[in-house]
Parts: C-alpha cells; sequence; structure tokens
C-alpha cells in the first residue's frame, strides 16, 4: 500500500495499539527513519512516560545479535543474548535497513517478528516491532527480503507528498527559506532517479541538511550544494538573495492597500510572503495580512499565517489575525 507521511502516521499509531508489526519501504531520504521517530515522540506524548526507541541496522548486525552464542560452561549449552534487547517499559524496535541485511541475519529476525521472542527472550508487552528498508530497484545495496519474512509484516509503501512534508517541517521548525522555496518549487523537494549516478540529490532528507546548513552557516553555496546538488543549490540561493535584496517590505507594512504586488514574480512573491510571516508583530500584523490578501495567488497569504503562527503564536489572539482567520477559515489548514 503506498501512503505519504500524514497517512503513515495514522497507520502506525494503529499499529502500536495492536502490537502490529509494520514494514516501511521506500527510496532513499523519503523519511523512513523519521517518520518512526516521530510515532514514538507521539505514543510518549499520549502515554506520559518515556518510550523508547532500540535501532538495529541490520547491515551492521550479525545473527548472533539475534539468537545470541552458545555457552558451554555448564552441563548444557545454553545461549547468552546480548544485553540491549528490552526486559521492560515501552517503545520500538526497529530494525532499519532490515534488506541490508545478511540472508542469515533476516533468517534470524523471523522468531523476533512473529512470535516476538528470540529463544528464552521474550519481547515486553509494551514494545512494538517496526522495520524499514530501501526499495530493490533503488540500487541501494540491498539482499533480497523473501516473502517468509515480508509476510510477517504489514507492509507499506511511503511516498513523498510535498503537502504532507510541509505540514511536518512547519511543526519540525524546518528553515522558513526552505519552506518557501519547495513551495515554489515543489517537484524539487524529491529528485531520485536510480537510474542516474548521482552523488547528491535532493530528498526529505537533504533538504533538512540544507535547514540546519542555513542555520549554521547561512547561504553557503558549497555546503548546500553538498546537500542537494549544484543545480538545486544554485536555484535556492538565488531564490533566497531575492528575499534578502527586497527593499520594499517597510514600504509594504506603510502602505500595504498601495504597494506594488509582483504577481509576475512568484519566487519573489513567495520570498516576500516568508520575508514579512518573520517581522510580523501585533502592530504591523493587520497591515501584513491586508497586503497579502492582494496577491492573486491566495495560497501565499495562506504560507505567510502558516509561519506567523509557527513563529509567533502570541499573534493569534490579536484582532488582527482574529478577523483574518474568520474571513478565510477555508484557507486555514
Amino acid at each position: 500500500m503506498i501512503v505519504n507521511s500524514r497517512e503513515l502516521a495514522i497507520q502506525l499509531d494503529g499499529a502500536w495499539l495492536h502490537r502490529v508489526p509494520v514494514y516501511i519501504e521506500g527510496n532513499p531520504g523519503v523519511g523512513k527513519s523519521n517518520n518512526v521517530e516521530q510515532a514514538r515522540a507521539r505514543r510518549q506524548a499520549l502515554v506520559g512516560q518515556p518510550v523508547g526507541m532500540l535501532d538495529l541496522r541490520l547491515s551492521q548486525r550479525d545473527a548472533t545479535d539475534f539468537i545470541g552464542i552458545p555457552d558451554t560452561s555448564g552441563e548444557f549449552t545454553t545461549w547468552k543474548m546480548p544485553d540491549f534487547w528490552p526486559t521492560s517499559g515501552c517503545g520500538v524496535i526497529f530494525l532499519d535497513e532490515i534488506n541490508q541485511g545478511s540472508q542469515l541475519v533476516q533468517a534470524a529476525s523471523y522468531q523476533l517478528v512473529l512470535d516476538r521472542r528470540l529463544g528464552k527472550y521474550i519481547v515486553p508487552p509494551g514494545w512494538v516491532i517496526w522495520a524499514a528498508g530501501n526499495k530493490q530497484t533503488d540500487r541501494a545495496i540491498v539482499n533480497k527480503m523473501g516473502s517468509a519474512l515480508r509476510s510477517r509484516f504489514i507492509q507499506y509503501e511511503l511516498s513523498v507528498d510535498h503537502g504532507a512534508w510541509e505540514e511536518w517541517a512547519l511543526r519540525a521548525g524546518v528553515h522558513m527559506d526552505v519552506i518557501a522555496y519547495l513551495r515554489w518549487q515543489p517537484a524539487h523537494l524529491h529528485d531520485f532517479d536510480p537510474m542516474r549516478d548521482d552523488k547528491v540529490f535532493a530528498c526529505p532528507r537533504t533538504w533538512e541538511m540544507v535547514s540546519k546548513v542555513m542555520q549554521a552557516l547561512g547561504t553557503s553555496l558549497p555546503a548546500i550544494s553538498g546537500c542537494v546538488g549544484d543545480a538545486k543549490a544554485a536555484s535556492f540561493v538565488g531564490f533566497v538573495r531575492i528575499k534578502d535584496d527586497l527593499p520594499v517590505l517597510k514600504k509594504v507594512i506603510a502602505s500595504p492597500k498601495t504597494a506594488d504586488v509582483p504577481d509576475d514574480k512568484p519566487n519573489v512573491c513567495f520570498a516576500i510572503s516568508t520575508a514579512l510571516a518573520k517581522m510580523a508583530t501585533a502592530a504591523n500584523l493587520d497591515a501584513i495580512l491586508t497586503y497579502m490578501m492582494r496577491f492573486k495567488r491566495k495560497d501565499f497569504a495562506a504560507l505567510a499565517v502558516k509561519l506567523i503562527v509557527r513563529d509567533h503564536p502570541e499573534l493569534q489572539k490579536t484582532a488582527a489575525f482574529i478577523d483574518w482567520a474568520a474571513a478565510n477559515s477555508e484557507r486555514i489548514v
């Protein structure tokens, strides 16, 4: 079943309630591990107690991590299990990169997934067992995952959906320039092609890296190129520089009903939206919203409001915001 991250979140929350094993497949960098971590965080917030994550990268594991090693010191041979397996509490046993593990490692995980046990070791009731892996067609150094193991999971293929990604990015504090750029160029969010031999490619994971670069180094073209490739980095940096060079923002706030609206330049409109959101205060919010609603494409105003809510949540209590929300309730997502 193909799902986006919003749909997968619903499935994972339900799977947790019934301790259902889940396998998430998808292209490199689409956010498989991230979605599992978000599910863990949601569960922790719901139950009000620590929820653990045992992250096992099967590409780095040996079969003895599952079946243990023999102990012949006594009269009978016993098996010593590794000490990292949980014995209490609740959490996720996450078998990441499961189809990069050897066939022997995959086979050793059968009993864990289906029976929730490994020999004498029994998985505590509060823990779920989930897995993730890249698609075999992605040339991502994967081993064939046998039907005996696949059939032990509910299987989902995670796709990239810009709307679902943006919802996550707004909550996660992704740099607003990245959010604005990808709203202008949504096709650039995920540009992975297994037939191309790209050393670097754009995907949700690498755009999150761009956000961290922006927060640490600013608009560094070499660093951003190292995240998403030369072409997309140049496009992104050009977009950001347009925003940085805007001389009209104070004029917009001073004369929101008459200031120029560059409807013929979508990249400038996106840049203005994010820049005004960053400048928003209780004193100028009415002027900003008045100006934004003059754009032909009303999604610019919706973007600005989302960023205002994220970065200045106290402004939701102002008369200007309440009036705008009442008149534009269909634009609030």
